[in-house]
C-alpha cells in the first residue's frame, strides 16, 4: 500500500508539514537529536575506556593489564565517571581526548618504539591535545600539571630531553591555535602553561655546551635551575600586564579562600565554595576504593615505583650511567621514562583530588590504569623480588599473599570507619 501525504500549511509558522494517512510523521525513521547526542557521549566514553586500556597495555606489555583497568573502571564507576546520572557534562566530552593524549604520550616516551609508531603517537598527541583544549575551558590547568611532570622527568632522565621539548612545542602550538579559534580567548595567553613552557624552551636555547664535571658545568646547572624556577613567574607577570584578564584572578582568590589564606565577600567565590565538587572527598570514597581492592594495589605499586625511582636518582648522583634499554631481569622499573612520568603525574593529580572532590573523576581512572599495570607487570614484580633476593615466587603463593593483604587492608579500614 502506497503512503500518500497530505500537505497542509501550519497556521502559526507558514511552513508545510507532511503526514501520512495514519497521522505519523514521515521523520519517524530518522534518529531523534536527543538520542543522537546520548549515543555520541556514550561513544566517547567507549573511547575513554579504550584509551585507558591501551595505556595500561603499553606500560605493562600485556593486554591483561588493559582488561583489569576496564574491570576496575566499571566496578568503581561511581567514582570514575558521572555519565550515569549527568550526561550533558563538559567533562564527558573532554576527558576522552585527554585519555587519548595520555596514551599517545606514553607511547611517545617509550624508548623501544620504531619510527612509524613514534610518528603516529606524535600526530595523535598533537590532535588530542588541541581537541582537549577546545573542549574544556580549564584544560590548560590540567595540561600545566602534565608539563610539570614532564619537567621533573627531564631532570631525572637526560635521554628524553628532545622528546619532552617536542611535547612543549605541541603545547605552544595548541595554545595559540586555540587562542585564535576561540575568538582570541585571553585566558589561554595568561595561563601558567604558556608561561611555564615558554620559559623552559627559552632556557634550553640559552644553554651552553660545556664539559661535564667541571666547575663551569656546575655553575651552569645552578643558573639553569634558577632560570627555570623564576622565568615562568616573570613571563606570566609580564603577559598579565599587557593582556586583560579576569579568570585567573577568580581562580587565585578561590584557592586562597579554600586553603584559609584569605577571606572574601565575593559572591562567585563563595558560591564555588558551596559546590559539592569543590569539597574535600569523604571517607566513603576511600572505603569504596578499598573494598574493590583498587586502593591497596595502587599504594603497593606506587611505593615500589617510588623506591625504584629513588634508586635511579641515587645512581645519577653517584655518576653512574643509566641503561638505554632496561630488561625485565634487571628489576629496574624506575628507569623507564614513561613510568616515571606516570608516577609523578598521578601524585600531582592525587594531591589535588584530596582537596577537591571533583578531581577524583580524573584521578580515579588514572589509579585504575596504574594499579592494573603494576599487578600485571612482570618487571615490577621482578624489581620487588630482586629487593627481597628472591628469584621466583609460585603464582598460587603470590595470589594468596595479595589476597590476604587486600582482606587485611579492607578489615582495618572498616574498623577505622
Amino acid at each position: 500500500m502506497h503512503c500518500t501525504y497530505l500537505h497542509t500549511m501550519n497556521g502559526s509558522s507558514g511552513f508545510p508539514t507532511g503526514r501520512n494517512l495514519n497521522g505519523k510523521s514521515h521523520f519517524r525513521e530518522i534518529i531523534e537529536p536527543m538520542y543522537f547526542y546520548i549515543g555520541i557521549v556514550f561513544g566517547l566514553q567507549g573511547i575513554y575506556v579504550t584509551a585507558l586500556f591501551v595505556t595500561s597495555w603499553l606500560m605493562s606489555g600485556t593486554w591483561l593489564a588493559g582488561m583489569l583497568t576496564v574491570a576496575w573502571f566499571i566496578i568503581n564507576r561511581v567514582d570514575t565517571t558521572r555519565i550515569e546520572y549527568s550526561i550533558p557534562l563538559r567533562e564527558n566530552w573532554a576527558l576522552p581526548y585527554f585519555a587519548c593524549q595520555v596514551a599517545a604520550l606514553t607511547g611517545h616516551l617509550k624508548s623501544n618504539l620504531n619510527t612509524y609508531a613514534e610518528r603516529f603517537c606524535y600526530l595523535l598527541m598533537s590532535a588530542s591535545t588541541y581537541t582537549f583544549m577546545m573542549m574544556c575551558e580549564y584544560s590548560h590547568y590540567l595540561l600545566f600539571l602534565q608539563a610539570v611532570s614532564l619537567f621533573l622527568l627531564d631532570i631525572f632522565t637526560v635521554e628524553q630531553g628532545d622528546k619532552i621539548h617536542e611535547v612543549y612545542k605541541i603545547y605552544i602550538f595548541s595554545l595559540f591555535l586555540g587562542y585564535l579559534l576561540q575568538f582570541e580567548n585571553p585566558a589561554l595567553l595568561v595561563s601558567p602553561l604558556l608561561s611555564f613552557v615558554s620559559a623552559l624552551m627559552l632556557t634550553k636555547c640559552l644553554q651552553l655546551n660545556v664539559k661535564k664535571g667541571t666547575f663551569v658545568a656546575k655553575i651552569k646547572k645552578v643558573i639553569n635551575f634558577y632560570l627555570e624556577c623564576t622565568l615562568p613567574v616573570t613571563l606570566n607577570m609580564i603577559i598579565k600586564m599587557f593582556v586583560p584578564h579576569t579568570e585567573s584572578e577568580h581562580m587565585l582568590e578561590f584557592l586562597e579562600v579554600k586553603f584559609g589564606l584569605n577571606m572574601t565577600k565575593n559572591f562567585t567565590v563563595n558560591w564555588l565554595l558551596c559546590q559539592e565538587s569543590l569539597q574535600t572527598p569523604s571517607q566513603d570514597f576511600f572505603l569504596r576504593l578499598t573494598q574493590s581492592s583498587l586502593l591497596p594495589f595502587y599504594i603497593l605499586v606506587l611505593i615500589i615505583c617510588l623506591l625504584s625511582m629513588m634508586q635511579v636518582i641515587f645512581r645519577r648522583l653517584n655518576g653512574k650511567s643509566l641503561k638505554e634499554t632496561v630488561a625485565i631481569e634487571d628489576g629496574r622499573i624506575g628507569e623507564r621514562p614513561e613510568i616515571i612520568y606516570h608516577i609523578i603525574h598521578t601524585i600531582l593529580l592525587g594531591s589535588l583530588a584530596m582537596v577537591l572532590e571533583g578531581l577524583k573523576y580524573i584521578w580515579t581512572p588514572y589509579v585504575c590504569m596504574l594499579a592494573a599495570f603494576g599487578v600485571c607487570s612482570p618487571e615490577l614484580w621482578m624489581t620487588l623480588f630482586k629487593w627481597l633476593r628472591l628469584r621466583t615466587v609460585h603464582p598460587i603463593l603470590l595470589a594468596l599473599i595479595l589476597r590476604n593483604f587486600c582482606r587485611t587492608w579492607t578489615l582495618e579500614t572498616l574498623k577505622g570507619s
